[in-house]
């Protein structure tokens, strides 16, 4: 199958990929990756194109090799470019120099769509390979060129489920994450019991730090001055190049991570326990989790606004950042939406998230583990997006149509949630894409991880060449 990857950065994968090739399973056509090795021929740095400028220019030919006598199907575009808020969302995360205006994201857009759409059929591409959720933009623009085109896709996706990190989701894409319904295989036959854990158990939380603004030393100020004086005044460059230069940024984010911990400051109320109420945990923003899985509730504001219509009249939702949350995505018209709540009372980041789920009536979010959590101790869960637990006892997704008594009443059987869990976990190998993972597993094999992968990758790949008649 001819074949475009994304991802599968590290050399043991890139290895994979090949010998995968040498079976006569894929054709890979073109590779975008991030390698710590000269690049081949076949191979695209995808950093290039995710927060920077320079990918035009740094590809420009190959850009135009591919662009050059392509008819563009003007429905093709139209269904991906419906996605382009999830492109958008995803390629503004990845900016280190402040986010840009809107017709900048517009105009990136368009240039990497007539790229990936040409490559696909000139090509001939038959089949997505992605070794990770799309969630840094031009990997959103190939997802949805491939949707579009029809083009198979399969997606190796890190396992987030506590304390069984050595092992892999596959499924076809963003849409299929919490159905997985190309897990069919058993890989795991051990019955596991669900061990309770609280969220300073979690190996990822320790990835991030309790957000508090950081003020420059004097040094710092004194060296932004004579920037400011030296590509001001003696070099006449325009802002914006002053702006990076001087490393202005830094400032910027130092006046608007202050403001945002005053807006937190300013709305944070205290928790009665003695009410009602449902407790939404929200979400370290921008992350994939709701990047990618959250849809439309990646605006969580949105999610609180829909969940304020469906509880009582007498009854609170209870809202927590995440202690690590800064001030991106949360400017000041996210407080302003949040005022008119009269539902929704936020509190403080330092109240305890385990106490809140343990008091409450109802737990939501849009994808997060709390809902595990708090399944796990017999809470019901409402949640907005797609979830790796969406499919398990006690959890339902909000629609419009949710019955909010049905939630309140619904008594959560451990038995079958623990075979919901098992019928998961036991459909998982043993297997971590993610490098960022490996330090919190304590045996882990990388060759039995890359036999694991592969053997997956032939699986589907058969299966896919099986479906669309090709030869295997």
């Amino acid at each position: 199958m001819n074949t475009l990857v994304f991802g599968f950065n590290k050399k043991i994968y890139r290895d994979l990929i090949k010998e995968i090739e040498e079976e006569g399973l894929i054709n890979v056509k073109k590779h975008f990756l991030v390698s710590d090795a000269p690049y081949e021929e076949n191979q695209i740095d995808f950093h290039s194109f995710s927060g920077k400028d320079d990918f035009y220019t740094r590809y420009f030919d190959l850009i135009q090799q591919y662009v050059e006598g392509v008819q563009f199907d003007e429905e093709v575009y139209k269904k991906v470019y419906h996605n382009i808020y999830h492109y958008m969302n995803s390629e503004a995360r990845m900016e280190k120099k402040g986010i840009k205006p809107l017709h900048y994201y517009l105009n990136k857009f368009n240039l990497l769509y007539k790229f990936i759409y040409a490559l696909f059929i000139k090509e001939k591409i038959e089949l997505c390979l992605m070794g990770n959720l799309d969630h840094v933009g031009v990997d959103t623009i190939v997802y949805e060129v491939a949707k579009a085109l029809n083009v198979k896709t399969l997606v190796i996706e890190t396992c987030s489920i506590p304390g069984n990190y050595y092992k892999i989701f596959y499924l076809k894409g963003r849409e299929d994450y919490g159905e997985f319904s190309l897990m069919n295989k058993i890989y795991d036959t051990t019955y596991h019991k669900i061990v309770k854990r609280s969220a300073k158990d979690y190996f990822y939380m320790k990835l991030f730090k309790c957000f508090e603004p950081q003020k420059p030393t004097v040094k710092e100020v004194i060296n932004t001055l004579i920037q400011i004086i030296k590509y001001g005044i003696f070099k006449r460059k325009n802002i914006s190049k002053i702006y990076q230069s001087a490393k202005l940024l830094k400032y910027f984010d130092l006046f608007l991570g202050q403001k945002y911990m005053n807006n937190l400051k300013k709305y944070t109320r205290e928790v009665d326990y003695k009410k009602n109420y449902v407790y939404f945990a929200m979400q370290l923003q921008p992350e994939m989790t709701t990047s990618a899985l959250g849809g439309i509730y990646c605006d969580q504001i949105l999610a609180l606004e829909r969940l304020s219509e469906l509880i009582p009249e007498d009854w609170v939702i209870y809202a927590k950042e995440n202690p690590a949350q800064t001030n991106q995505m949360r400017e000041q018209q996210f407080f302003e939406r949040l005022k008119h709540l009269k539902k929704v009372k936020l509190v403080s980041k330092n109240e305890n998230s385990l106490k809140l789920v343990l008091n409450s009536q109802i737990v939501s979010t849009i994808t997060g583990t709390v809902g595990f959590e708090a399944i796990c101790e017999g809470k019901p869960v409402i949640i907005f997006g797609n979830a790796w637990y969406q499919n398990f006892e006690g959890v339902f997704r909000f629609n419009k149509d949710l019955d909010f008594s049905s939630v309140i009443n619904y008594k959560i059987n451990q038995e079958k949630l623990e075979k919901d869990y098992n019928n998961l976990l036991q459909r998982m190998p043993n297997a971590c894409i993610n490098p960022t993972y490996w330090q919190a597993i304590p045996d882990f094999n990388e060759q039995e991880s890359k036999d694991n992968i592969k053997d997956v990758i032939r699986n589907i790949v058969t299966q896919y060449k099986n479906e669309i008649g090709c030869n295997v």
